[in-house]
């Protein structure tokens, strides 16, 4: 079972929400990206953030948690595609030119299908990618570090969490259900946001 197609509708549906309430009163000066090229590099919107200058940024929305209101994030290490090929998530991967994540959490009228109009409240965090990833150096989280977790983790192949330390921000997650066979790093909510540049909640008028 595959829920990508799903999230796409969901994801873009936020993507409205955020181009009639968020965009206009933080970022006016922004460009939505629809080509296919950009996406697939990641990259969603190009914003101006004052100070900063223009920045790429890949939404990320908890699709799957609508109205949970969790306290953490889903990071992409890496998935299988339908060969079986084994490929990096979005978090590490090389072709991605994301520079920054909007990260989302949505409180809707419905947990499912729901339209742009459905959703009355968003909670986002805009935070560095790069930053994130050195962040997480500080517990000895690097690139090689993450890669070799993975590897051990698929070789053992035990679905669930992993390597969680409440007095660390993250711990791993290892899906099994899902075609794509998704390992995580889940980061917690505190952390983004002491990480982060921009923290708010936008609610429906």
């Amino acid at each position: 079972m595959s829920l990508r197609i799903q999230d796409s509708k969901a994801e873009f549906e936020v993507s409205k929400f955020l181009d009639k309430y968020f965009y206009p009163k933080f970022y006016p000066n922004r460009e939505r990206v629809s080509d296919k090229v950009n996406q697939l590099n990641g990259i969603d919107v190009i914003i101006d953030i004052p100070e900063i200058g223009k920045v790429a940024v890949d939404e990320k929305a908890a699709v799957h948690y609508v109205n949970k209101g969790i306290p953490t994030f889903a990071f992409e290490v890496d998935f299988r595609l339908n060969t079986g090929e084994l490929v990096e998530g979005w978090f590490l991967s090389k072709s991605k030119t994301t520079q920054y994540y909007l990260l989302i959490w949505v409180w809707a009228d419905k947990d499912k299908g729901f339209d742009y109009d459905d959703i009355s409240k968003l909670e986002v965090i805009l935070i560095d990618r790069f930053k994130v990833q050195k962040a997480l150096l500080n517990y000895g989280m690097s690139e090689n570090t993450i890669n070799e977790i993975s590897k051990t983790l698929r070789e053992r192949n035990i679905a669930g969490v992993h390597h969680k330390d409440f007095s660390k921000p993250f711990y791993f997650y290892l899906t099994s259900h899902l075609s794509e066979n998704p390992l995580n790093i889940i980061l917690k909510k505190d952390f983004l946001i002491q990480n982060s540049i921009h923290h708010s909640f936008i609610v429906r008028p």
